[in-house]
């Protein structure tokens, strides 16, 4: 007997064409999502510049009506309760009083306005959340359709 050798040879390739063409696929569909990527985050640089460059202004000009408001209600609240005082005979302490009520309802409201118009600098964000859950639905698709 005498010993054979035999030839291991490489199984028969099957046609890799369908192969290609996935990864070809991946590829491109990863290029698509890395594309949408970087516009999110264009657009979402873009969204901050436009709400803090509206939100620093308001600040600053809140801030600086706020500094002469308060510098001249003092006098103001003062000279109303003499007012009140000397036009409808009224106690001292019932004046100031009349007038501390009105001045913490008129502060009251217009800090709540103040910090409900300020809620709207945010709202320019929308767009980039728009335009991201527009993005994960799509990628979404294309990987369902793939599937």
């Amino acid at each position: 007997m005498g010993c054979q050798t035999t030839r291991l040879e490489p199984p028969p390739q099957a046609d890799d064409q369908p192969a290609r063409a996935i990864a070809q696929g991946v590829r491109h569909l990863g290029h698509d999502i890395v594309g949408l990527l970087e516009l999110q985050y264009q657009l979402g640089v873009e969204d901050a510049k436009a709400a803090t460059s509206g939100l620093l202004t308001r600040l600053i000009v809140a801030l600086v009506g706020a500094v002469i408001a308060v510098s001249a209600l003092p006098i103001l609240w003062i000279s109303i309760s003499e007012g009140m005082i000397r036009l409808w005979d009224l106690d001292r302490w019932l004046a100031y009083g009349i007038m501390a009520v009105i001045g913490l309802t008129a502060g009251g409201l217009a800090a709540f306005l103040a910090v409900r118009n300020l809620g709207s600098s945010f709202q320019k964000f929308e767009r980039s959340k728009r335009e991201f859950s527009e993005n994960v639905r799509w990628i979404k698709s294309v990987l369902k359709d793939a599937a």
